[in-house]
């Protein structure tokens, strides 16, 4: 059976410790401690390889059969505050051709006029929509300021290239059959995909004087490429007199 002895001022009594440091900076230690039965004694701060860490939340006490207590502490700290833990995510969503066009009016009075717009496709889902990879990212930071945000990618579906700065055409949405140069007018130029990203969630985790901020950053869907307004070419042999 162990003896312990010390004077009134060094109780309690370290008797082991264990550090962890994660990537986000955030730093932990817990230890262990004894102190006679009825001492009140408890520790403040708890030593460590990064200095002096305080002691939160309040210890708890277990009462042994030898005459001790035995007292075991947490605290926490910051061991990096420049780093930070980042972990990519992968989900599938699909991209869709948005935009609008207009048709002559061939018959009636005003005859050249034109149509009100209307969606270049309708139905649920949208025509021919295209299944992509996108990317999510969480990040992981001591501090409340939030973090820069993150360049986020989208890969292709079938062969995961990263297809982040590619540009579709109307062809790529079958919609060329609809709408093509030769009966409308419009721009039928290539469009990347816009992307925007934003933290789709934000949680703080408050350790004592501790403040360590995750933020979860994803792109806006559902991801469209606005291709314009087409207007419907006048035919050549309409008669409008």
């Amino acid at each position: 059976m162990p003896v312990y002895s010390a004077s009134s001022t060094q109780w309690p009594l370290l008797q082991s410790k264990t550090e962890q440091k994660f990537k986000s900076g955030l730093f932990t230690v817990s230890a262990e401690y004894i102190r006679p039965v009825g001492n009140g004694d408890l520790p403040a701060v708890i030593v460590t390889s990064i200095g002096n860490v305080d002691v939160w939340p309040e210890p708890t006490v277990s009462v042994g059969t030898d005459g001790f207590e035995r007292v075991n502490a947490t605290g926490y700290g910051v061991w990096d505050e420049t780093i930070q833990e980042v972990v990519t995510s992968i989900s599938r969503e699909f991209v869709y051709a948005t935009g609008t066009s207009s048709s002559v009016i061939t018959e009636g009075p005003g005859c050249g006029g034109y149509n009100f717009p209307i969606p270049l496709y309708f139905g649920n889902p949208p025509t021919h929509p295209k299944p992509v990879f996108v990317e999510s990212v969480m990040i992981k930071k001591i501090g409340n300021e939030l973090p820069s945000t993150p360049t986020l990618k989208i890969y292709d579906y079938l062969t995961f290239q990263d297809i982040t700065n590619s540009a579709y055409s109307l062809t790529d949405f079958g919609l060329i059959g609809t709408i093509s140069s030769q009966t409308y007018d419009g721009n039928f130029a290539p469009r990347q995909i816009p992307l925007s990203a934003y933290p789709s969630t934000i949680k703080t985790n408050v350790y004592g004087s501790i403040i360590e901020l995750e933020v979860s950053y994803a792109i806006g869907t559902p991801l469209l490429i606005n291709f314009g307004h087409f207007v419907q070419k006048y035919p050549e042999n309409l008669n409008c007199s």
